[in-house]
């Protein structure tokens, strides 16, 4: 299950506990250039990249 627009940790808690496999919204990040996009992924494990995510749900 895909959900969009995750906005806090509320929502993604919730998400959660329902078995969402993956998120996207501003709660992750807000839209960005795309050569700020690498960076930013690169930062798996760290609170900001998209490993944080994955390991919440």
């Amino acid at each position: 299950v895909v959900a969009e627009g995750v906005e806090d940790a509320e929502t993604l808690e919730q998400l959660a506990e329902l078995g969402c496999d993956v998120i996207q919204g501003y709660h992750v990040a807000r839209p960005m250039p795309a050569d700020q996009f690498a960076p930013w992924a690169g930062h798996a494990g760290s609170s900001a990249g998209p490993a944080a995510i994955e390991s919440a749900g």
